[in-house]
């Protein structure tokens, strides 16, 4: 008997008003070439209409469950699926992905031909579902000028990393270190990976990709960059090793510009050669990993890129500002 199929996983999705993406989901988990043992769907509470989607999928396969997270917000609602997840391993999903039909079978494999790892996860490739604007926002999420060192956006090598998108855990590990802080709105998978890695637990990157939908207009864009930015400082507060420096670069590049543009106005020439000189390579970098044939799409890309490291590093700013406080 195969690894895969001697262990049991349990896939849990957390949703709150994803009509436009959770078929397409669930779907990709249906037509996986290793079919979960249950789907957990938690869902926070939507008004669009998710709720009955859902149901309506229930109706068709038994091995969906669906549960309602009264509290709406994710870390509720991924440790509800949790606790109430049967399986031997479990899988943290998204329900705006579309996950590779050979997912589940690559980390389940992976998972049994190395023994010392425990979590494995896979790429989280940004998807354009439509649009200029769409494919601008995805190639930005995708390249390590617009995401750093997220390796789990951009890379395609087999390696250990510090957070992975998509874990596959082992279900042990949680009652072990304990399950998501359910303080954290956003970062909650981060710092319960720190726990884990604290512990000695290995966590790899697969080279698998996954495609999840980028926001649909600049509004959600600039939305969804502010508070992933936000939730760092509060996450430092929380656990000061639970969240890296890198999360931070943004941060101070939005400090670099306040001083750029006050060494600018009060004319001290030697720091301002010095900050205009960084702004140059930051523009020649910005029209590197920019560069389109379409004039376009090149525009976008290079004024897109300052946008998600500006509005980004405008969350941490004001969470700052605000004490950590929600």
């Amino acid at each position: 008997m195969k690894f895969q199929d001697k262990f049991s996983i349990s896939v849990i999705i957390v949703c709150r008003n994803e009509i436009d993406n959770i078929e397409n989901s669930i779907n990709s988990f249906f037509n996986q070439k290793r079919v979960p043992d249950e789907i957990i769907v938690v869902d926070g509470m939507s008004d669009d209409g998710t709720y009955e989607k859902i149901v309506d999928f229930k109706d068709k396969h038994k091995n969906i469950k669906i549960f309602q997270n009264e509290k709406i917000y994710t870390p509720f609602g991924l440790n509800i699926g949790i606790k109430n997840s049967k399986s031997d391993f479990v899988m943290i999903a998204g329900a705006h992905t579309i996950f590779d039909e050979n997912y589940i079978e690559v980390c389940m494999n992976f998972l049994e031909n190395n023994k010392k790892a425990e979590i494995c996860g896979g790429i989280a490739k940004a998807y354009a579902s439509e649009g200029i604007l769409s494919k601008s926002f995805a190639k930005v999420y995708s390249s390590i000028f617009g995401v750093g060192g997220s390796k789990h956006r951009y890379s395609n090598k087999l390696q250990k990393v510090d957070t992975v998108a998509y874990g596959v855990y082992k279900r042990e590990l949680f009652d072990k270190y304990g399950f998501f802080d359910e303080r954290l709105i956003r970062n909650q998978d981060i710092e319960l990976n720190y726990r884990f890695r604290e512990n000695n637990v290995d966590i790899y990157l697969l080279p698998i990709e996954n495609f999840y939908i980028v926001p649909k207009n600049l509004k959600c864009f600039l939305k969804k960059n502010f508070d992933n930015g936000f939730w760092n400082y509060i996450t430092l507060k929380i656990n000061k090793n639970g969240i890296g420096l890198r999360h931070f670069i943004p941060l101070f590049f939005l400090i670099y510009i306040f001083m750029l543009i006050l060494f600018t106005i009060l004319n001290i020439y030697l720091f301002k050669v010095i900050l205009i000189f960084i702004l140059f390579i930051y523009i020649i970098i910005d029209l590197f990993f920019s560069f389109e044939k379409n004039f376009i799409s090149f525009l976008f890309n290079f004024i897109f890129y300052p946008m998600l490291h500006i509005s980004y590093g405008l969350g941490t700013f004001m969470s700052i500002i605000k004490g950590g406080k929600v």
